[in-house]
């Protein structure tokens, strides 16, 4: 992926997976943003932590917000910017989560 290939919008990118997709993505120069909800999954401080390991790779732009809420992500895609492509690395977990009323 080049720079040539726009502004980048990387869902997740405060977590495991999509940290080290950032800074591999800064790395070749792209142009990127980061939406990411910093949810309970696991510690918000550690995401935290991930987004400054992130910034010393390279700039960036965040957006603290869930990517199921549709006025966020209006909010987002109605900047003047568009996104191209949109990778999605965010995930809800279900480790943890006692599944048998969902499944009931």
């Amino acid at each position: 992926m080049s720079s040539s290939m726009g502004r980048i919008l990387l869902t997740g990118g405060a977590g495991f997976i999509g940290s080290h997709l950032a800074e591999a993505l800064l790395r070749r120069k792209t142009t990127l943003a980061i939406i990411d909800d910093l949810n309970q999954f696991y510690s918000p401080e550690r995401k935290r932590s991930n987004l400054e390991e992130i910034r010393r790779v390279g700039e960036f732009e965040f957006f603290q917000a869930d990517i199921r809420q549709f006025a966020a992500l209006h909010s987002i895609f109605s900047l003047p910017t568009s996104f191209q492509p949109v990778l999605q690395s965010c995930w809800k977990g279900f480790f943890g989560l006692d599944l048998s009323r969902q499944l009931s």
